[in-house]
């Protein structure tokens, strides 16, 4: 997009017959155009299935994995031939080379999830590398053998793209890197599990409330995650364990809203939040405090915002817009939770001033605003069929023009909906619209399938926000979308097909996940095998606990450890002990489940046993008390070789190995002296988190979902004497 917003290739060189026919200059112009695209080299890449990746969904319906060479690491592997037939110059006409991974599951490939660390090598084994810029030099008529390393520790889907790039040139012999002449191949690939999975914990707030309207019964919970069809479902996933705990939204308000606990202190138990599932979710006032409910959902907004997974479901919002009479429905998360949502396609929310303007979320649209589009700013952004041939009761409320393509229409924000059509609106097929991790792992998903029960939901998407990465590409992806009623040609769907903005079923924004189930009880087998798609997808997409593997040696490759043992000399000190070293070292390296090269720090603390008397920090029914490295180094590995760079050792660098010492003192091994205790084995812990830690002394505290401790036990073993 340019500046204001614009679409800059929007219709660009579309032509028709007689603009080429024009015999003016500018249909010299356009006919030049022309004539130099057709004159543009056209790379072609010639590889066979067994020259990628292993895909992980077969022709015939298996699933297959990565397997490790012989060294146990995982890599990438291509073998592409490079020909372009068209390069006037071949001798001048080179390549770039970029691979990319969907790391946030959202279908697609920006260049933050570019990967670096390519190892390329021709068919004489000459090894390819980088310029001054950072770009390969790769020419046609060659064939070349690429390779990345996937991180030890990463487990799960990989959606990856690998490109090539024509340097220095673009197709409008412009500077805009987005333009340049390029071919691409893209698949999916999954790592299987080493050792223990690691576990998803997921909170399901689920509405307590249960709904009597003309026309039947509105379920209140109809999607029990802890259910045991979930449970066998779950159970295929092979990469992970699903852990979830359930509480109805009377309690999560009570319990967070009414500070009977901080809300940090219990949402950061999770992994994620699940919410919805229910015709007609509703937050109540409790006790006549509306600021506690308030409180409550704004704490759900602050998890959002913090980058952590969510996933919003069925009519959590509504139509309920305003506060004239009764609060009911939707009325709560429409208010506070609609721009996270990626549903606030006018701004109502920031513009309301309920949130706070210094909010680092800034979800207005870029170009599509209410002022531009020549509507007042009270424009609601209801979706197409939430006002399409419904009877609304008239209350006198202006008539606006309510989003794109919709008729004018009067509405009372309070009306009861009636349906004209029950199968019309309510019996639908949903289907794909793009592809990516939530359309293929765990389970490989119909593109076209028949969901138990649901209807459009009542707010338009904003899909021109831009405010989660502002890297120039929209946030959202929708992935389905309703579609025309089962054994007709004339529904509401059928007319509008792929409608992203109107009729999505299923979409994800960043950490932020919707899912149009949950209208009725979830019965599609389908269905339930999105779902959990939909989780893990979501769950790769937020924050997460990173990783410590103590080494060996300091070497990435070299063997994980969970013990070390120390030499001690007895008749050192005279004759009470002494260790050999003055300190000692700890190798270990971290990973946060993430290719990516992350420039992100994480946050590390250190500990050894505490006790109830003498500790600093306490969680999960165990005592810790913080020791401090004597130094930090940060190993790089180069060519063979390693080098060490000095670092905080309370801020390390993803996908990294470190090396620091401590004090035997420290450690409780050894006196002040350096002789050496009767305690001869004790554990070192490493603390790692996403945000800064703190040294909670609760006696109720757990560890966040989103922090990780690792422990190497520590063994003195004492040297044989040499006679």
């Amino acid at each position: 997009k340019g500046e204001n917003g614009e679409y800059l290739y929007y219709g660009k060189n579309v032509n028709s017959k007689k603009n080429f026919e024009d015999s003016s200059p500018a249909g010299d112009s356009v006919r030049e155009t022309f004539s130099r695209y057709l004159g543009i080299s056209k790379l072609t890449l010639v590889y066979s299935q067994e020259d990628l990746p292993t895909a992980y969904n077969q022709p015939d319906g298996t699933q297959q994995y990565l397997t490790p060479d012989s060294d146990g690491i995982y890599r990438l592997r291509y073998k592409m031939k490079l020909t372009n037939d068209a390069a006037v110059e071949l001798s001048k006409t080179n390549y770039d080379c970029k691979l990319y991974v969907d790391v946030d599951a959202d279908g697609r490939y920006e260049e933050s999830e570019a990967l670096t660390g390519l190892l390329i090598t021709d068919e004489n084994g000459t090894e390819q590398t980088l310029d001054t810029e950072g770009k390969y030099h790769l020419t046609a008529g060659h064939t070349y053998d690429i390779s990345r390393e996937v991180p030890d520790g990463y487990i799960g889907f990989l959606s990856w793209k690998l490109v090539f790039c024509q340097n220095g040139r673009t197709y409008d012999n412009t500077d805009d890197e987005m333009s340049l002449v390029r071919s691409a191949v893209s698949g999916y690939s999954a790592v299987p599990k080493s050792g223990e999975k690691p576990v998803i914990k997921i909170l399901q707030i689920y509405s307590n409330n249960n709904f009597h309207y003309p026309g039947g019964d509105w379920g209140s919970d109809c999607l029990k995650l802890d259910s045991d069809e979930m449970k066998a479902l779950y159970s295929g996933v092979n990469e992970f364990e699903i852990q979830v705990t359930r509480i109805s939204s009377e309690n999560y308000i009570k319990k967070v809203g009414f500070g009977t606990m901080k809300w940090i202190e219990f949402l950061k138990n999770f992994d994620m939040i699940v919410l919805g599932f229910a015709d007609g979710y509703e937050f109540n006032v409790y006790d006549n405090n509306e600021k506690n409910t308030i409180d409550a959902i704004l704490a759900i907004r602050e998890y959002t915002i913090s980058g952590r997974s969510v996933m919003f479901s069925h009519d959590l919002n509504n139509i309920v817009l305003n506060r004239a009479g009764r609060i009911w429905l939707g009325y709560y998360a429409d208010m506070y939770l609609r721009d996270v949502q990626g549903m606030d396609r006018y701004g109502v929310t920031q513009s309301s001033g309920r949130i706070p303007k210094e909010n680092k979320y800034q979800y207005l649209s870029q170009y599509d605003s209410a002022l531009q589009k020549g509507v007042q700013k009270d424009d609601t952004g209801l979706c197409n069929p939430t006002i399409l041939d419904r009877d609304f009761k008239q209350q006198g409320i202006s008539r606006n023009l309510l989003g794109e393509n919709a008729r004018n229409a009067s509405w009372d924000f309070e009306a009861h909906m009636t349906y004209p059509n029950e199968n019309e609106y309510t019996r639908t097929t949903v289907s794909q619209v793009n592809s990516g991790q939530i359309t293929e792992y765990p389970y490989k998903i119909d593109k076209e399938f028949q969901a138990t029960h649901s209807h459009t939901q009542s707010l338009q998407l904003n899909m021109d926000t831009d405010s989660r990465d502002d890297n120039g590409n929209d946030d959202i992806v929708v992935w389905y979308t309703l579609g025309k009623t089962p054994g007709t040609d004339d529904s509401l769907f059928a007319s509008n097909e792929m409608d992203v903005r109107n009729n999505y079923f299923i979409y994800n924004k960043g950490n932020v996940t919707y899912t149009g189930s949950g209208d009725r009880k979830v019965e599609s087998p389908m269905e339930r095998k999105l779902f959990v798609n939909t989780l893990v997808a979501a769950y790769r997409a937020g924050l997460h606990a990173p990783k410590v593997y103590f080494k060996e040696a300091q070497w990435k490759k070299s063997a994980t450890i969970t013990s070390k043992y120390i030499p001690y000399d007895s008749q050192l000190n005279e004759g009470t002990g002494g260790f050999l070293d003055s300190t000692l070292p700890v190798n270990f390296y971290i990973s946060n489940d993430n290719l990516q090269n992350n420039k992100e720090k994480i946050h590390a603390k250190y500990y050894i046993d505490g006790t109830s008397s003498d500790y600093d920090f306490y969680a999960d029914g165990k005592y810790y008390k913080e020791i401090v490295p004597l130094s930090c180094k940060r190993i790089v590995e180069e060519s063979n070789s390693l080098s060490e760079v000095d670092e905080d050792a309370a801020l390390l660098t993803n996908y990294s190995v470190y090396t620091e010492t401590f004090s035997y003192a420290d450690l409780g091994l050894s006196n002040a002296d350096g002789s050496i205790r009767e305690q001869n084995s004790v554990n070192i812990y490493v603390r790692l988190g996403c945000d800064e830690l703190e040294n909670v002394k609760d006696a109720s505290a757990v560890l966040p979902a989103t922090e990780s401790i690792a422990k190497l036990n520590l063994v003195c073993t004492q040297l044989f004497e040499l006679k």
